[in-house]
């Protein structure tokens, strides 16, 4: 079967995605921890002596971390299977990763602009300084992703390219040229 040779902003790109889904997998297994951390240390969480006085809402928000979690770990399993499978050079992964580095994109900038921020702890007046740099590494990492799969040239050519449907398009070698060749 002839299979085109896949360019390399277009390896580039689906190698960042890859990496960034490994990434975002390895967080959203530790979110899914701290929800099971946070739904099991509820049950035997004590105020005064009283126990389990807020088992109830510390379970949900457990629960709700947890669910969070087991998202981010679905969107990087999505993320990752479609890095891998863009060197078919077909539509469906291809918009897949669009779609997902977008919404990374989307993070990033919220990211970036919320993670400029100043924090003072009343209790001893201590000032945090929070740093928007892990917002500006996502967005220039999905916006090389977004350039490498959709923006650069050759990734455009080689998805919108005409293939053949499975058969090689020459005559296989000690054959003559067919009729119209």
């Amino acid at each position: 079967m002839y299979r085109p040779p896949v360019p390399g902003s277009v390896t580039m790109g689906r190698v960042l995605l890859i990496a960034e889904s490994v990434l975002w997998l390895l967080l959203g297994l530790l979110v899914v921890v701290l929800g099971i951390v946070v739904i099991t240390m509820g049950n035997s969480f004590t105020i005064n002596g009283q126990a389990n006085v807020v088992s109830g809402a510390a379970s949900g928000v457990g629960i709700a971390v947890a669910a969070g979690g087991a998202i981010l770990v679905g969107l990087a399993i999505t993320g990752s299977w479609s890095g891998a499978a863009m060197g078919r050079l077909t539509a469906g992964p291809r918009v897949t990763g669009l779609v997902l580095a977008s919404l990374g994109l989307i993070i990033g900038i919220l990211s970036a602009f919320g993670g400029s921020q100043t924090y003072v702890d009343a209790s001893n007046g201590t000032t945090f300084q929070s740093t928007p740099i892990p917002g500006l590494i996502l967005i220039v990492v999905n916006a090389l992703i977004i350039f490498g799969i959709d923006m650069s040239g050759p990734a455009r050519a080689a998805f919108g390219a005409p293939r053949a449907a499975g058969y090689p398009v020459a005559p296989p070698p000690g054959y003559g040229p067919g009729p119209g060749y």
